[in-house]
């Protein structure tokens, strides 16, 4: 209403002469702060106002006359897209952007027609509104966009915005992780819980309702996912609540971490396997130990109730009681040796050895003692590769092993299946407590259809006196597994509750047969040095060396031995060397003898297996070794061998 009543005022006192209307037009144009122009068809300047001059820095009157797209632009011709042009054509208002070079500036041009008293157009006001702040402005937040979005789009993690189970957007990354070709194919053609597995479904809606409630402001999860092609893979999601147009959703992150969740489960499992191996290393030390301690005194028992024995007469009542202690001591003997198989210190006599043979010879012997409703089934591949091995052992793992699975189904009956392949180019593969290599492997599989093993049981039954049994020493498959793993093979065991056991024996390929070994021929006997602070050892060694028709030496440690190997070098044919000596030991002893006498035979003897034992010898082996107990046949032979030349492999 005062406005109304103001320009009332105002045309009164122009009508009343106070105001000339040319004078108040001229204040009128030079108030108003954009730069105006009027220019004719011709495009020259025929009136500029105030503000128009000020932004050229020139007066008024010296720019009229002047080409507009000269004083303006700094052209020599008019611009393509002038606005003034195409008002003088079409005789509308037109308008665009336009930089200034020389002005340092962005302007907003609108043209607008003037008319003639004819009606045709003669002209335009030309207004020129500066709009380089807004212009800059405009780019800084284009740029700015540009950024961000160059962010989001080649972010290494997925990020997308969510709302009422469908995708708003999804960047490419996450198109990627879930198998999409683009964003596209998810935002309009997936529902967002078809990218979860089922079984984090009800998971994903609860949160996502958290979040579109209120409840929660972010949630930081994991989830199982359905790629494209159905493969399930691990996510981990960080998710917030948002406003997008005014209304709730949520915005998040996604990061595929399958592959990190693997390598921790396989590290986790390597720490598993180093502990365990650690774990079996400790028993296999204190069992390898034991066991030597233990053959030494055996030694003693078994030898002197071997030649007590042969001394009493045959139908004696003491003679029986002699071969009592010789059969009992042979029980000792096996636990022994099974403990030193459990810790992989066996006595091992590695030849190339046919795995079916093995096989066939076990299942001929425990045949007539198999309990009735048993059936054997065996399948043998007939061009079975051979493997290097110690067929006694290998053959006692093959007992080992279907004396369990006879022992699974002799209450209910059932059947035991044995069979063999040949495994060419297996890939490497984990296998408890060692790692494969790729090659060519022979496979055992021993099954049975009895009740099976549970699964926290299957790990337990390879350790050391664990054991189902009321009874029993619980060293059978500890034993077998120290016995596979010398051999460079794998032994394990696949189960199911209620649907029996396999046992699965793999062993390298071995080498073409070898031919038989010849026969031994008589040679001279002679005087044999015997090294032992075992007083019982060495006396039984004497006795039984005397029986053997050669000339014993005796002594207690290597400066005896020395002695003794001086004095009477020149009769000494042999040395039979306990490793483990007061003083010296029986390396540095055995060093010693070969310089005095380089021809000497020298024999190890020790209740350690044959690696532990010869450990300490570098270059120069020695000519044989024998492993505490054992009985004087095999001392025979093995003293035969080596006198005729015969060495270590």
């Amino acid at each position: 209403m005062k406005d109304q009543k103001a320009l009332y005022k105002h045309n009164v006192a122009v009508n009343a002469g106070r105001i000339d209307p040319f004078e108040e037009w001229a204040l009128t144009f030079d108030a108003i702060p954009d730069a105006i122009a009027l220019i004719d068809q011709e495009m020259r300047l025929t009136k500029v106002n105030k503000a128009f001059a000020q932004l050229f820095g020139r007066r008024p009157e010296d720019i009229l006359g002047e080409p507009c797209y000269q004083f303006i632009c700094r052209k020599e011709g008019p611009e393509e897209n002038c606005p003034h042009l195409r008002t003088l054509k079409d005789g509308k208002t037109h308008s665009g952007d336009l930089h200034i070079e020389h002005l340092g500036g962005d302007y907003l041009i609108t043209a607008s027609p003037l008319f003639d008293r004819n009606g045709k157009v003669c002209g335009s006001v030309h207004i020129a509104r500066d709009i380089t702040d807004s212009k800059n402005a405009e780019d800084a937040l284009r740029q700015s966009e540009a950024r961000f979005r160059s962010l989001v789009e080649q972010s290494l993690v997925g990020i997308y915005i969510l709302r009422d189970d469908q995708f708003l957007y999804v960047n490419p990354k996450l198109a990627e992780i879930f198998g999409y070709a683009s964003p596209d194919e998810i935002v309009f053609g997936k529902k967002a819980h078809e990218l979860i597995a089922p079984e984090s479904r009800a998971l994903v809606a609860e949160n996502d309702r958290k979040r579109m409630a209120g409840e929660e402001k972010s949630i930081h999860h994991t989830l199982k996912g359905l790629r494209k092609d159905g493969t399930i893979i691990d996510i981990e999601s960080y998710g917030s609540r948002t406003e997008i147009d005014g209304k709730p959703a949520i915005i998040g992150t996604l990061l595929d971490i399958t592959e990190k969740l693997s390598r921790e489960a396989r590290q986790r499992d390597i720490e598993t396997r180093q502990h365990q191996q650690q774990r079996q290393q400790s028993i296999a030390t204190l069992a390898g130990g034991i066991a030597h301690d233990f053959n030494n005194m055996l030694m003693g028992i078994l030898g002197s109730a071997e030649l007590l024995k042969a001394k009493l007469p045959p139908a004696s009542k003491e003679r029986e009681f002699a071969a009592t202690i010789m059969e009992t001591s042979r029980h000792m003997a096996a636990l022994t040796h099974q403990l030193l198989d459990y810790s992989r210190q066996g006595n091992y006599e590695h030849t190339v050895t046919k795995l079916n043979a093995i096989i066939q010879g076990t299942i001929d012997l425990i045949r007539k003692d198999l309990p009735a409703g048993i059936e054997i089934t065996v399948t043998l591949a007939d061009d079975l590769w051979p493997v290097i091995a110690d067929k006694d052992q290998l053959g006692q793992v093959i007992m080992n092993i279907i004396a369990n699975a006879v022992e699974a189904t002799e209450k209910t009956g059932g059947r035991i299946e044995i069979g063999t392949e040949n495994v060419p180019a297996r890939a490497s593969w984990e296998c408890p407590l060692s790692r494969h290599p790729s090659g060519d492997y022979i496979h055992l599989s021993i099954s049975d259809t009895g009740p099976g093993i549970p699964r926290d049981m299957q790990k337990k039954i390879f350790e050391p006196f664990y054991t189902t049994k009321f009874m029993g020493r619980g060293l059978g498959l500890a034993s077998s597994l120290g016995i596979v793993q010398n051999h460079g093979g794998c032994l394990s065991v696949e189960s199911e509750k209620g649907k029996g056991s396999v046992f699965h024996m793999y062993l390298p390929r071995g080498g073409e047969t070898a031919s038989d070994r010849k026969q031994r021929a008589s040679v001279p006997l002679g005087t044999v040095l015997v090294v032992d602070d075992e007083t019982h050892v060495s006396s039984l060694l004497r006795t039984m060396l005397a029986d053997l028709g050669y000339r014993p030496l005796i002594a207690r440690n290597a400066v005896e031995a020395l002695k003794l190997a001086q004095e009477q070098k020149d009769d000494v044919l042999l040395a039979i060397l306990d490793v483990q000596l007061s003083g010296p030991g029986g390396a540095d002893l055995f060093s010693r003898l070969k310089k005095l006498r380089p021809g000497i035979k020298v024999l190890i003897s020790s209740g350690y297996d044959e690696s532990t034992a010869l450990s300490a010898f570098r270059e120069d082996r020695p000519d044989g070794f024998i492993q505490k107990p054992y009985w004087i046949d095999t001392l025979r032979d093995k003293l035969l061998g080596m006198l005729q030349g015969e060495r270590m492999p």
